[in-house]
């Protein structure tokens, strides 16, 4: 099978986003690139542009995934992330700064 770019980007591209409390909430987006680790190991990193996680107050977010069901319709499904501890630093595995966040 040929490799399709277009299918590729849309399994890489996720949304962000976090409820605000008042019936609105942030959203942006990224994408899941794959990268070696410091020991090697694979890893999955998620990159999106500094004002998307500025603009989320709370230490989490939701990223969310499509997902292609066996019909050719997509779901949309969300999953809990870690974006800063409890005194506002950034948070997550392997994270050097504010701008890089690794999931995985």
């Amino acid at each position: 099978m040929a490799f399709d770019l277009s299918m590729a980007l849309i399994h890489a591209t996720v949304q962000l986003e976090q409820p605000l409390g008042d019936g609105t909430r942030t959203v942006g987006t990224g994408f899941l690139i794959t990268d070696p680790g410091p020991d090697g190991a694979t890893r999955i990193v998620l990159v999106t542009a500094e004002h998307v996680f500025d603009k989320m107050p709370g230490p989490e977010a939701r990223i969310g995934y499509r997902k292609e069901n066996a019909d050719g319709s997509w779901t949309y499904t969300p999953a809990p992330l870690t974006i800063r501890d409890t005194a506002g630093h950034a948070s997550g595995p392997g994270i050097p700064t504010r701008t890089s966040r690794s999931c995985g």
